[in-house]
């Protein structure tokens, strides 16, 4: 279970592997200051709809489809969004010029625009599908 403290424990990093019923993949990590550090173990997980409130904040619910090993590449891609995070920040406090740090702002956003366009391919690809035309070539 993905629980914090003061930026230390665990938290899920990372949505892949989107499937029509609108499940998908996600990896449990161990984090220090909100940093992953060591990933414990991927699961397909789907939201319930339902949510709950601990104290003031609502928080969903989600139902586990499958637990596995750590996926691969999603380990890599939350491993390699960090770590160019971290190292534009450290070069700009290291350089001390914080115009440096623009693309670290920029680079943010990354994750939701690729998880959009991901969930637009699966949409697309299922709606190819229902129609009866084969599933697109993947690049």
């Amino acid at each position: 279970m993905a629980f914090t403290f003061r930026g230390f424990g665990a938290l899920n990093y990372g949505q892949r592997e989107f499937r029509p019923d609108g499940s998908y993949v996600t990896t449990l990590w161990v984090v220090c200051l909100y940093v992953p550090v060591i990933p414990i173990h991927s699961k397909r997980i789907r939201r319930t709809g339902e949510v709950k409130y601990h104290a003031l904040f609502p928080r969903r619910t989600y139902s586990l489809l499958l637990k596995t090993k750590p996926n691969p590449k999603q380990v890599a891609s939350v491993y390699a969004w960090f770590g160019a995070e971290l190292a534009i920040f450290v070069a700009a406090r290291v350089w001390e010029s914080w115009w440096i740090a623009v693309p670290g702002i920029l680079l943010i956003g990354l994750p939701f625009l690729l998880r959009k366009r991901a969930l637009d391919r699966m949409k697309a690809e299922t709606a190819r599908k229902e129609m009866g035309f084969a599933p697109e070539l993947s690049d």
